[in-house]
């Protein structure tokens, strides 16, 4: 597979405007997967609404390519039990899945954002919030005390599903790195060391 950035230039009556976006490029016949699950960091500023809130969150994980498929499979959880409520995420579907050779991957797919507040002083369940996402994560140990840990990143968004390079009209609802800019090239991406848990890239 392969990550390729495009420039777009489109006629306007008062000018061209140009436009950066990110082509994924793979073949979806090679059977590649990924999956993992664990405890992941979420610093003060992860969650747009709430930023004084840290802690850890639940993640889980899979994706892969059906046999002759263009479009992958899988799904994304994340569940954060925080002084305040718990936040919730579950996917809805996958857009694609892009796995370098070195080990690290990434896909992209939409689903629904929940924040259950304590029904202390009348809390209570907030609205679903449509949302796309983006995990990022490299598969760098093996479980078990005393190995390296795997790297995940998790970004939750409202806005424009397409728009790959977050300069648009995006709202970020969670990053556990929110503010580091995400790298697009072969190399280990942008990612934080999970707290407990295992990742498995099979490239």
């Amino acid at each position: 597979p392969q990550e390729c950035t495009v420039s777009f230039k489109a006629a306007k009556v008062c000018g061209w405007r140009t436009k950066t976006s990110l082509v994924i490029i793979a073949d979806p016949s090679v059977g590649r997967f990924v999956n993992g699950a664990g405890l992941l960091a979420s610093p003060a500023g992860s969650l747009a609404s709430q930023p004084i809130l840290s802690g850890e969150a639940r993640f889980s994980f899979r994706a892969r390519f059906p046999a002759g498929s263009l479009i992958p499979r899988g799904s994304l959880s994340l569940r954060w039990r925080t002084d305040t409520g718990v936040i919730r995420f579950r996917s809805s579907s996958l857009a694609w899945l892009y796995i370098t050779p070195n080990g690290c991957a990434r896909f992209q797919g939409e689903g629904i954002g929940l924040q259950v507040e304590n029904m202390r002083g009348g809390g209570g369940l907030r609205q679903g919030t449509p949302l796309n996402f983006w995990l990022t994560t490299c598969d760098v140990g093996s479980p078990g005390p005393g190995e390296p840990e795997d790297f995940v990143r998790i970004q939750l968004w409202e806005g424009d599903g397409n728009s790959l390079d977050f300069g648009g009209d995006e709202t970020f609802w969670y990053d556990n790195m929110l503010g580091i800019t995400p790298s697009y090239d072969d190399t280990l991406f942008n990612v934080t060391a999970i707290e407990r848990g295992n990742v498995n890239v099979h490239s």
